[in-house]
């Protein structure tokens, strides 16, 4: 009745206005943010149990019939009633097993990639998650990524010995992450070619070193913190 009453005010004001456009004006007077207490709701509920429609609640109630339908919605797929409370925590995918047979992975291997880790859970777990709640749940086992560098050192190694020549190549892999001081890799690494180069006159063998290069390369890892 009173918003009966309030359309024929509204209309005698002005003849420009549908009916529509003075309820939707109606609704911003009587609930101006649109939020429904759980008592609204329950009676939307109710009414619309008593074989309502969505449109004859929203003109009793004053609420937009999109919010009328949203909360049927919700109603008829959950049960749900009430409006979800601040601090509300949605329910985790993955229980705690499930995350230590994760972190087990992990272990396992630390340089698994988390694409890997969401195609495993898909697989073995039947569950779908995505790469950022991996690495939630990684981050709880105080995981982090890490990126290594590896300095390799290649080197042509020509020898004369007992007047037959020969020539081998060697890769040497023994330098480890870039967050260390690379100046101090690059001296210990001058200490090396001068011990092989002592080396191999002590042991007689003539030995040279030439075409010495360096290359790096990268790979990340999960590393505890």
């Amino acid at each position: 009745m009173a918003e009966l009453m309030y359309i024929q005010k509204y209309q005698n004001l002005t003849n420009d206005l549908d009916i529509e456009e003075v309820l939707k004006r109606f609704r911003k007077i009587l609930m101006p943010n649109n939020k429904l207490s759980d008592l609204d709701r329950k009676r939307i509920v109710d009414a619309y149990q008593k074989g309502q429609k969505a449109s004859e609640i929203s003109l009793v109630l004053g609420v937009a019939r999109s919010t009328i339908n949203s909360v049927i919605k919700i109603f008829n797929q959950s049960g749900r009633i009430d409006s979800n409370k601040r601090g509300y925590i949605k329910p985790e995918k993955l229980n705690e097993d499930q995350k230590e047979m994760i972190k087990s992975w992990v272990d396992d291997n630390a340089g698994i990639p988390l694409r890997t880790i969401v195609t495993k859970v898909q697989e073995e777990m039947d569950i779908s998650v995505g790469k950022s709640t991996i690495d939630r749940i990684l981050q709880r086992f105080h995981y982090s990524w890490k990126r290594e560098w590896t300095l390799l050192f290649e080197m042509e190694e020509h020898r004369i010995q007992n007047g037959n020549f020969g020539c081998a190549h060697t890769t040497v892999n023994n330098f480890g992450s870039i967050y260390s001081d690379l100046t101090q890799r690059l001296l210990e690494l001058d200490s090396r070619i001068n011990a092989f180069c002592a080396k191999s006159i002590a042991s007689g063998t003539f030995q040279y070193v030439k075409n010495i290069g360096f290359v790096m390369k990268s790979s990340t890892f999960l590393d505890e913190k």
